[in-house]
């Protein structure tokens, strides 16, 4: 009796796995377009718009700056209008982080050119120093008058290497900046 059992149950799971079994289907393929990515949207805030370059994404919000924009270890940030001078804020610059001396008032033009952002003249600077920190620093930075209380900057330093790479998306960046009216 136990020989019939056996013969029933294998017979009972060979007829379920054949009645499973279909004909091989044939292998489909799908071409799928690559999508686009979406074109960067401006954003604003204190009384500036800018659009973020792409592969950069926006970062934490951080005291006294209006945005940081971040792409693998860059940072670059957009500050809230501070006081002092073109030439001020060029020497605190050369000092800290990028370890140079400070210049004079004569020499503002070899590390500062204008940059039209509208219709105001904005200043572009570009030095590169042994660091404070250790290691060769470049700076990149923008000098944009806000009147009264002071101007915004737009800030990008750290290993020259990193800043070479990434001078591209700066301007962009600079580019992108209008000032409400």
């Amino acid at each position: 009796m136990l020989g019939n059992k056996c013969w029933l149950v294998s017979a009972l799971a060979v007829s379920a796995l054949v009645a499973g079994c279909k004909p091989e289907e044939p292998i489909r393929s799908y071409t799928v377009e690559k999508e686009q990515a979406p074109t960067p949207k401006p954003q604003q805030s204190g009384g500036l718009s800018w659009t973020v370059p792409e592969g950069w994404t926006v970062g934490p919000p951080k005291q006294f700056r209006i945005v940081t924009l971040k792409k693998d270890a860059a940072e670059m940030y957009l500050s809230e209008p501070f006081q002092g001078s073109v030439l001020d804020n060029v020497n605190r610059w050369r000092v800290d982080p990028v370890g140079l001396p400070k210049i004079a008032e004569a020499e503002l033009p070899s590390v500062a050119s204008e940059y039209p952002i509208g219709a105001v003249k904005a200043h572009r600077v570009d030095f590169r120093g042994p660091g404070t920190g250790g290691g060769s620093v470049r700076f990149l930075g923008a000098i944009i008058p806000a009147g009264p209380p002071g101007s915004w900057f737009v800030r990008f330093s750290g290993p020259t290497e990193r800043i070479a790479a990434n001078e591209a998306d700066f301007d962009k960046f600079l580019a992108s900046i209008r000032i409400a009216k």
